[in-house]
C-alpha cells in the first residue's frame, strides 16, 4: 500500500501545486506570490523525480522525500498566509 499510494500522493501534490501557483497569476490579489510559488511547484517536480532515482537506484529516498514535503510546506506556509493576508484587506473594504 505505502509503495503505491506514496508516489500517488506526491504526484498529486505536484499537480496540485502547479496548477494552483499557475492560477495566482490571473488574480491581482494572489500576483504578488506568483512566481515564488510557481518557483517552488517547479522544484518539486525535480525533486520527486530525484525521488523516483533515488527509490530506483535503493538509496536515499526517504531524504528526497522529506526534503520534498519541506518544500510544499514552504508552498503551504506561503499561500495561507496570502491568504490570510487577503482576508484581512477583504474585511477592512
Amino acid at each position: 500500500i505505502h509503495a503505491i499510494n506514496g508516489p500517488l500522493t506526491f504526484l498529486s501534490l505536484i499537480v496540485g501545486t502547479n496548477l494552483v501557483s499557475r492560477g495566482f497569476k490571473r488574480d491581482v490579489r494572489w500576483r504578488p506570490i506568483h512566481r515564488f510559488a510557481s518557483v517552488l511547484a517547479l522544484i518539486m517536480i525535480v525533486e520527486f523525480a530525484a525521488g523516483g532515482l533515488a527509490a530506483a537506484m535503493e538509496t536515499g529516498a526517504g531524504i528526497a522525500q522529506r526534503i520534498l514535503i519541506v518544500t510544499f510546506a514552504t508552498w503551504f506556509l506561503i499561500t495561507a498566509l496570502r491568504l490570510r493576508a487577503n482576508g484581512y484587506a477583504a474585511s477592512a473594504a
